[in-house]
């Protein structure tokens, strides 16, 4: 038992250094786009009424990320709780992107399949071990969450941590379940998420490297 719990986390180690090269290397090759932060790429509407609150015991709404929580570390998600979801809710989703990325918002990180009654992720949360709850793919091709990682000359960018109520319980995984879960592409979770959000509340945050 000990051994298999060894050969996970240090499948877990493997991945998350593969997505923070993979997000480095996203960065590093991007063009440079305008002086002023750009939402394009965004696929989530904001029409829905900004009910919810989402905190973390990590760091203040509009403050610095700790470095734990970003490709410069530890690559690991930040402990994050809300409250204020509507009863209608029948499903919730997180989503954390960075609208100053230099080609257009980047999505670093889509959780689906939260039940509505849920009021928190831990830090450093294994979705594997969450029945129903299912990574789809961010930015940079893995279903797996992506820290901040600005390229290097660039101004700290923004990161938004934001926890959508849907109106419907969607299927977390494009095909099949658990170990043969296929993650939904960020454009088909985000047009998912935007089809189906009722309310919502952000998180945001500020690195730079």
């Amino acid at each position: 038992m000990a051994r298999n719990a060894t050969v996970g986390q240090n499948e877990r180690m493997g991945r998350r250094l593969a997505v923070a090269v993979a997000i480095a290397a996203i960065g590093a090759t991007a063009s440079c786009g305008s002086d002023s932060p750009s939402d394009e790429g965004a696929d989530v509407s904001d029409d829905a009424p900004d009910d919810i609150e989402v905190t973390s015991a990590a760091f203040e709404d509009g403050a610095t990320i700790p470095m734990r929580f970003t490709c410069a570390a530890d690559n690991v998600s930040p402990p994050l709780a809300w409250t204020g979801v509507p009863d209608e809710a029948q499903q919730l989703a997180l989503v954390m992107d960075d609208p100053d990325a230099p080609s257009g918002t980047f999505t670093h990180w889509i959780v689906l399949g939260l039940e509505p009654d849920e009021t928190s992720l831990a830090e450093d949360v294994d979705l594997d071990a969450l029945d129903g709850i299912a990574a789809a793919e961010g930015s940079f091709g893995a279903a797996v969450y992506g820290g901040p990682c600005p390229p290097a000359d660039d101004d700290p960018h923004r990161y938004r941590f934001t926890v959508y109520a849907l109106d419907e319980e969607l299927d977390p995984c494009a095909v099949g379940a658990g170990a043969t879960c296929e993650p939904h592409a960020t454009d088909d979770a985000l047009a998912l998420i935007d089809d189906h959000a009722i309310a919502e509340g952000t998180l945001g945050g500020r690195f730079g490297l």
